[in-house]
């Protein structure tokens, strides 16, 4: 029996792990593809008064980035209005970089929907072989797998906030294999766009942000679930 509870607790850790990963994952989308945080960026930042352009030409070049990503253009490449004359935004480093950016890109929405199926089969699978027990390993699963996601997210979150050159430096050599990422202010537009404001670190705690949000609301109802099954004299 002792055995049973540990394998339902574990189960219900796992699936609920799968779960938060998503959530994280989905933030990103969320946060990442949010049009109006790159509007208000370049107004706090004067982005446009620095380029000598416009915000509605800045957002056309963001817009173009944002669509290759998501797959729905061919390239990033774009022109728009600079200095009064029509010029190509981004350039082939650039360009090259947004390849592996989009790679990343689709293997985590891949990692994403994986983590959202493996937690509905999980959940599913222990509704089937532990059923009225499983209610109670599913909700203190999801009680642990938060605890756990909490000190992880906690951590580099603090990490960010100590030393954000560091943590986004340690970032691109985990996830990318050349150094494209590395890019001049002086040549190269789009971290230009990027640089005023803390962009980066602005995007990455509205991905934390993101996530807590969603998962207070998961938390809530977790809670609620498990009080009206006490209630009810279900929860043993």
């Amino acid at each position: 029996m002792k055995n049973k509870g540990i394998i339902r607790t574990v189960a219900g850790i796992v699936a609920s792990l799968c779960l938060i990963t998503s959530i994280i994952l989905l933030s990103v989308r969320i946060v990442c593809f949010s049009r109006s945080i790159y509007l208000r960026e370049y107004e706090e930042a004067e982005t446009a008064f620095f380029m000598d352009t416009t915000n509605d030409e800045l957002m056309k070049a963001t817009e173009a980035l944002l669509l290759y990503i998501k797959g729905e253009r061919d390239t990033i490449m774009i022109d728009i209005m600079l200095d009064g004359e029509q010029t190509p935004f981004y350039n082939e480093r650039e360009a090259e970089h947004m390849v592996d950016v989009k790679v990343l890109y689709e293997n985590a929405m891949s990692v994403m929907l994986i983590g959202f199926v493996a937690f509905s089969v999980l959940t599913a699978l222990q509704t089937i072989v532990f059923k009225k027990q499983a209610y109670k390993s599913i909700i203190n699963g999801f009680l642990i797998a938060n605890i756990i996601a909490v000190l992880v997210i906690g951590a580099l979150a603090v990490f960010a906030l100590c030393d954000f050159d560091t943590f986004w430096t340690s970032f691109h050599h985990v996830f990318f294999t050349n150094d494209l990422w590395q890019m001049n202010i002086f040549t190269d537009r789009m971290i230009q766009l990027f640089t005023g404001g803390d962009f980066f670190f602005k995007i990455c705690m509205g991905v934390v942000v993101c996530t807590l949000v969603i998962d207070a609301v998961l938390l809530a109802c977790a809670f609620f679930f498990k009080h009206r099954l006490k209630k009810k004299n279900a929860w043993n």
